[in-house]
């Protein structure tokens, strides 16, 4: 959490070693005798203090990364024919597998340009995991399959988990009622509000609550 990863570091550079890597001064060459060199691809310019923080780390192996901040519809059309080292792209699926992590992962998909499947993936054990859970009727077994999934996809190091966050930040009308209020699990993530409700007790009684409060606050 300190941002101190030097362990970590020393196994990649002897990693890169093995496989032909060399320095040369301050840079990281390649078994080519070229600069190590990655750059990454995103339109949101708030990024780039997620991406400088490993770019520091890199630097200190000689990598360098350069990041492109690009134009939204650049950005666009370059996901489309697949035109990057490192594209910065955030999703989310069902918390089981199913076809909307499918269609970011599955070969099928991947061969396609201008799908979602970024990496283009063509890895026939995620192929048969999916194939399993669509044949499957057992909530379990999905779910087992769910966490034999996440724990290949990191595994296999298929991407760059920069960040993220185990908690929802939601600002809403107090006169709503929600699941958690009659004692029922809320999801795990996101507000799903199309399963809230308004409560007409505290509708009723928000004028006076406002009053008492001063109104509302600009």
């Amino acid at each position: 959490g300190g941002g101190d990863n030097s362990e970590n570091l020393q196994a990649a550079f002897a990693l890169l070693t093995q496989a032909g890597y060399s320095v040369a001064g301050d840079r990281l060459l390649t078994p080519e005798g070229e600069p190590f060199t990655i750059k990454v691809a995103y339109y949101a310019p708030a990024f780039e203090r997620i991406w400088q923080a490993y770019a520091d780390s890199l630097r200190l192996l000689g990598i360098d990364l350069q990041l492109e901040v690009l134009d939204a519809g650049v950005w666009i059309e370059r996901l489309r024919v697949r035109d990057y080292d490192v594209v910065s792209y955030p999703f989310s699926g069902a918390t089981t597998p199913g076809d909307d992590i499918r269609a970011f992962f599955s070969t099928e998909v991947g061969e396609t340009q201008g799908t979602v499947a970024l990496a283009g993936l063509a890895d026939p054990f995620v192929d048969a995991l999916f194939a399993r859970a669509k044949a499957s009727e057992d909530l379990e077994e999905i779910e087992a399959i769910g966490r034999v999934f996440d724990r290949h996809m990191r595994n296999q190091n298929y991407g760059l988990l920069l960040w993220g966050s185990d908690k929802n930040r939601v600002l809403w009308w107090d006169y709503y009622g929600r699941p958690s209020d009659l004692g029922i699990r809320a999801p795990y993530y996101g507000t799903t509000g199309s399963s809230w409700w308004k409560d007409a007790a505290r509708v009723d009684s928000l004028p006076a609550r406002l009053a008492l409060a001063g109104g509302l606050i600009d």
